[in-house]
């Protein structure tokens, strides 16, 4: 039993920390490029692209949920929105024509498809919330 605890932190800390990552990344080069080039630069759409990065932290994240019974429904919940979003934002962007520019980043369709950006990066770093709860109950136990 005791392989199994230290096979779940590992997963849980392993996983929330490639989860984060992408935030991070995304923060600390918006603060290099803003200050190298005196205006606020973002690059709001970093966690999308690094959707592998984050899936796998995700997989990590839940198989220690599994293990420890810790909030498998919210992380299994917050998975599937991340997705839907994820998806959503992609076939929106080229059902529009957004995607291959044939259509201008402009109206309703441009709000959609940032809103459902915006909201895929809100689920996962609210997994990376969760991988935090999973790992602050696997240390509390001890």
């Amino acid at each position: 039993m005791k392989s199994n605890t230290a096979l779940k932190k590992v997963l849980a800390i392993a996983g929330t920390a490639i989860v984060l990552a992408p935030f991070a990344f995304m923060i600390i080069t918006s603060v290099i490029v803003s200050i190298r080039t005196g205006l606020f630069r973002m690059d709001y759409l970093m966690p999308a692209e690094m959707i592998p990065l984050i899936l796998l932290g995700a997989l990590m994240i839940f198989w220690a949920a599994l293990l420890s019974k810790h909030h498998v429904k919210l992380i299994i919940s917050t998975m599937a929105a991340a997705m839907v979003f994820w998806i959503g934002s992609i076939a929106t962007a080229a059902a529009s024509g957004l995607a291959s520019g044939a259509t201008e980043p402009k109206g309703t369709v441009w709000v959609v498809v940032i809103a459902m950006i915006i909201l895929y990066s809100l689920s996962a770093a609210g997994i990376g919330v969760e991988g935090i709860m999973v790992i602050r109950r696997l240390f509390r136990k001890e």
